[in-house]
């Protein structure tokens, strides 16, 4: 008769342990899952700026060096910063390397729009490899960075 009752008090038991854990696991869960969704959801955010980015440093190749009459674009570098920055820590060595080029790329714009202004037009395209090329380097860095990011939580979530 004992050992029937103490069976019955553990199952009864498990099954109040049950449910309880239960909600509290689904809800651990749940937490987890939508982080992991912020994440990505995050990585796709800087990679959409990232491509922004790129029409506007060929807004501002044309409007510094070529003299294009056009309406200066806003840069997305801030969005691109700004969300690297505040969510992937790991990447602080990316983006300031990012940050560094993206600077002298805009300084190459400026001082080729100075050459134009001044009549030195054969001299415009000077040095744009060496200003171009670390930009592009570093911004293709960054970016593989956050696709991989991307599809990391992609695959978690």
């Amino acid at each position: 008769m004992w050992e029937t009752l103490l069976i019955a008090i553990v199952g009864g038991l498990l099954a109040t342990l049950g449910q309880v854990a239960t909600p509290i696991v689904n809800h651990v869960l749940s937490k987890k899952i939508k982080s992991e969704e912020r994440k990505r959801d995050q990585a796709l955010q800087a990679l959409e700026a990232l491509a922004e980015l790129d029409a506007y440093v060929q807004a501002m190749i044309n409007i510094n060096a070529w003299g294009h009459d056009i309406a200066p674009p806003s840069s997305p570098a801030w969005k691109i910063r700004t969300t690297v920055g505040m969510h992937f820590p790991d990447l602080d060595a990316e983006i300031l390397q990012f940050n560094l080029s993206l600077v002298e790329l805009e300084k190459w714009t400026i001082d080729a729009g100075l050459r134009r202004l001044h009549g030195k037009i054969d001299q415009i395209k000077d040095d744009f490899l060496s200003a171009y090329q670390p930009w592009y380097l570093a911004r293709n860095s960054l970016e593989d960075r956050l696709v991989g990011i991307a599809r990391e939580w992609d695959g978690k979530a």
